[in-house]
């Protein structure tokens, strides 16, 4: 295992404490949660509706065909795992055909 590095040897730092920092923890709070009540930040059903049709159009969303599935893979195995799949797609037909499970 690696030692432990100088960070983990130093001390927490020193939190103060008192009603000056409670009070702006608190203050912290209400504001933060006012601003999640009154500005949500989420678009009307209509408008992510809107920017998906104009997404697609555009060819920055590709739809996925029914029944595949994504796999992430480095760049550099793209081609052999696309082979791999390739092959048991190829055997699962030819046990279909033959009529094996």
């Amino acid at each position: 295992p690696c030692p432990p590095s100088r960070a983990h040897r130093l001390p927490p730092p020193a939190r103060p404490s008192g009603p000056s920092t409670r009070s702006l923890e608190q203050a912290l709070i209400v504001a933060f949660a006012v601003t999640l009540l009154l500005m949500p930040h989420v678009r009307s059903a209509a408008a992510a509706h809107s920017r998906h049709a104009r997404a697609l159009e555009r060819g920055f969303v590709a739809v996925k065909p029914r029944g595949t599935s994504f796999v992430q893979v480095p760049s550099e195995l793209k081609c052999r795992i696309r082979a791999v799949s390739l092959s048991i797609a190829k055997h699962v037909e030819l046990n279909i055909l033959s009529g094996r499970p």
